[in-house]
């Protein structure tokens, strides 16, 4: 039999895994995260795999049309790496819970770098072009 260390054993999961200890049982805590939208992958002896359905990144889409608006090619532009940023770049959020020390997933994260970058060139691209509206250009 492997020795799992720490990092590997669902029972022990490490502190940057992204899960808090929870005082419900097994069955409460498998019918809260269904009940939070968790689907269930696999279950068996030691607990169960669950996955949840990405979240589009509302930020990016909304800042790209409102550029389009302005200059459709920036928004245009916003959107469609937003589109492939969500497509590509976006993990779908997974977690196990084991059956012997249930653990609940700590939320859903800050997302990813690439949406953060795509947000925030979003905004400086809506300042730039409203700022130019605003002068006259």
């Amino acid at each position: 039999m492997p020795i799992l260390n720490q990092s590997t054993n669902p029972a022990n999961p490490p502190a940057s895994a992204g899960v808090r200890a929870t005082s419900l049982s097994y069955a409460e805590a498998l019918a809260k995260l269904t009940a939070d939208k968790w689907e269930l992958v696999a279950e068996g002896p030691s607990g169960a795999q669950l996955k949840k359905p990405k979240k589009i990144s509302s930020g990016a889409f909304i800042f790209g049309v409102i550029l389009l608006f302005f200059y459709w090619p920036a928004g245009v532009l916003i959107i469609v790496a937003a589109a492939v940023e969500q497509a590509f770049f976006t993990k779908q959020p997974a977690h196990f819970l084991n059956r012997e020390l249930p653990t609940m997933p700590s939320g859903s994260g800050p997302g990813s770098k690439a949406a953060k970058l795509i947000l925030v060139l979003a905004i400086l691209i809506l300042g730039a072009v409203i700022a130019m509206q605003l002068s006259g250009r």
